[in-house]
C-alpha cells in the first residue's frame, strides 16, 4: 500500500511533494516525511530543492494554524459566554441542578481566589503575547505543533517573529532528515 501510495505521488513530482507537505503541516493527519524520504531515495532531485520545497509547504501549512488561531478568535469570543442546550443535554445536566450549585458557590467567599486566579492567567497571556513567538520553533514535533500554532494565533504572538521561527524550526527538521538520516 504503501508503495501504490509513493507512486501516485511521484507522478505529481515536486508539486506532490509541496501539497504532501502543506497537507501534513495543517490539522489533517498527512506524514511528509515518508514522501521526503521517497523523493530522496530516488536520487533523480537535487536535495537542496527537496527541502526548499518541502519547508516551504510545511510552513505555508503552519502559517494556516497560526491564522485559524488568529482569526478564530473572533469567532470563539463571540459564543465564549452562551451556554447551550447541547451542552446541558449531553452531560444530563438540569437548570436547577446548575443553579442550585451556582447558589451554593456565590455563598463562598471565592473573590480572592478569583482575583489570584485571573491575575496568573492575565500574566501568563501577557508572557506568551510578548515572548511565545519562540515556542514556534518547537511547531515541527508531531501532534502537539498544530495546536501549539493555533494557540499562538488565538494569543495574537508577533507574526513575523512567529513566522521565523516556526520556518526555522521546520527548515533545521527538514534539513536533518535529508541530509543526516
Amino acid at each position: 500500500m504503501l508503495e501504490s501510495f509513493t507512486l501516485y505521488f511521484e507522478d505529481f513530482g515536486l508539486i506532490g511533494l509541496f501539497l504532501i507537505c502543506f497537507l501534513s503541516a495543517t490539522i489533517l493527519p498527512f506524514s511528509s516525511e515518508v514522501v521526503l524520504f521517497y523523493f530522496v531515495s530516488l536520487g533523480t532531485f537535487n536535495p537542496i530543492l527537496l527541502l526548499i520545497i518541502a519547508s516551504f509547504g510545511n510552513c505555508l501549512g503552519g502559517l494556516i494554524n497560526y491564522l485559524l488561531g488568529y482569526y478564530g478568535n473572533r469567532f470563539f469570543l463571540k459564543f465564549k459566554n452562551r451556554p447551550t442546550l447541547l451542552y446541558f443535554k449531553f452531560f444530563n445536566f438540569s437548570l436547577t441542578k446548575v443553579n442550585s450549585k451556582i447558589k451554593i458557590l456565590k455563598s463562598l467567599d471565592l473573590n480572592n481566589l478569583k482575583a489570584s486566579i485571573y491575575n496568573i492567567k492575565e500574566n501568563i497571556i501577557y508572557f506568551f503575547q510578548k515572548k511565545g513567538f519562540y515556542a514556534a520553533f518547537f511547531s515541527w514535533i508531531p501532534i502537539i505543533g498544530d495546536p501549539l500554532l493555533i494557540s499562538l494565533g488565538f494569543i495574537k504572538t508577533p507574526f513575523w517573529k512567529t513566522v521565523f521561527f516556526m520556518c526555522l524550526g521546520k527548515v533545521l527538521r527538514y534539513g536533518l532528515l535529508i541530509f543526516f538520516i
